[in-house]
């Protein structure tokens, strides 16, 4: 009998979001076991765990075996896309990593990464430079979802090309909201966005407390973390 994997509420999620019949890369896996899910439960048709470091493989491996996951995975010692063919997969989980180590891998193999027709990210800080990014390279967010774990409130973005023009939910010209509050999440009303929100205006608080604190102080930065501060204030009173 195969063993049966329980995810956290965070993998749980990711997993709730691949579409049916996907073939994923699942990069940066560690353990496998968002991979080993999707193909326990029907979701995806096939899966590359990818990681740059053997030891997650290696628990990878074993927890394959364990499973009886068959020929459906492929288990790569990657740096990113880099052992990936391009049309290999059609949607890539990126998860865990800061949001530049995502952008570097986003960055890092074009020509696999243009092949892709959905991403999954979650990022563990800073999840507006990652709709930026999006924004800039005419992805379109189809999806975003909070999983507050640990008294952390997890953001997961999903995103699948756009052709055009930006739309509304990629648009935030358009829409009037900062880029570190998701347009789903804002219109769905999440009800961990306000939390969100106030961990974000509170972290400011503290980066300008330590800013006045310099012996040298950047007054221009000040600034606009005080405007940011009172964007974020406009948006979280209008999430009440």
């Amino acid at each position: 009998m195969s063993k049966i994997i329980n995810l956290s509420a965070r993998l749980a999620t990711i997993v709730s979001m691949v579409s049916h019949g996907a073939r994923v890369a699942d990069i940066g896996a560690d353990h496998a076991l968002v991979s080993i899910v999707l193909l326990q439960k029907g979701i995806a048709n096939f899966v590359i765990v990818a990681d740059v470091n053997s030891g997650p493989l290696d628990a990878a491996r074993k927890n394959v075996q364990k499973c009886e996951i068959g020929s459906e995975i492929s288990i790569r010692l990657s740096d990113g896309f880099a052992e990936i063919a391009a049309g290999e997969v059609d949607t890539a989980i990126i998860a865990g990593m800061g949001c530049s180590q995502i952008i570097k891998i986003l960055e890092g193999n074009a020509s696999v990464v243009e092949q892709l027709d959905c991403l999954i990210l979650q990022p563990q800080e800073s999840a507006a430079t990652v709709r930026e990014w999006l924004d800039v390279n005419k992805w379109k967010i189809a999806d975003e979802r909070l999983v507050d774990e640990n008294e952390i409130v997890y953001e997961i973005i999903k995103a699948v090309k756009r052709s055009g023009k930006s739309d509304l939910f990629t648009s935030f010209m358009t829409l009037s909201l900062p880029p570190e509050v998701g347009p789903i999440l804002f219109y769905r009303r999440d009800p961990l966005l306000a939390k969100l929100i106030t961990k974000n205006i509170e972290n400011i608080e503290r980066i300008i407390v330590e800013m006045n604190k310099a012996k040298i102080i950047d007054n221009k930065k000040i600034d606009e973390l005080i405007l940011k501060k009172i964007e974020l204030s406009g948006v979280l009173d209008s999430t009440r």
